[in-house]
């Protein structure tokens, strides 16, 4: 009976799964907060164009105004997300009433505060996001 042949790199693979192990890590976890920024990103764009439109839509006679309806329904569907966007210094939203009769144009803008998962690494710390809509009913 031959004895059992030990194989002479029984402990090499074990060290080079810890070697190679934090850099798994180290990408997981950045692909995790790179694709949260664009999550965010994504949201709040889609927030100020949705918000836009709804203000371009509404008569600009009424009341509320464009700028009160587009402002309202950007601060909505950001609310949705859970990007809360109350009157404070992290979120700034801006609706203006541009142009003149028959070219008048909704800008909307937001910018906040980006929150990260884990911190991890160099992140942009804002997300903005600007639009310009043709009022759909001119005065």
């Amino acid at each position: 009976m031959m004895g059992a042949r030990r194989d002479p790199r029984r402990g090499a693979h074990a060290l080079e799964f810890a070697l190679v192990l934090p850099l798994f890590v180290v990408l997981g976890l950045g692909t995790m907060e790179w694709g949260w920024f664009f999550f965010a990103q994504a949201s709040v764009r889609s927030a100020v164009h949705e918000g836009c439109r709804a203000g371009a839509v509404t008569d600009p006679e009424g009341d509320p105004g464009p700028e009160a309806v587009a402002e309202d329904a950007i601060r909505d569907r950001l609310a949705r997300v859970n990007i809360l966007c109350a009157d404070d210094a992290d979120c700034a939203v801006d609706v203006n009433l541009t142009g003149n009769s028959p070219e008048e144009f909704l800008d909307c803008t937001v910018d906040t505060e980006f929150q990260p998962l884990l911190d991890f690494g160099t992140m942009p710390t804002e997300v903005g996001a600007y639009t310009r809509t043709l009022l759909e009913l001119q005065r």
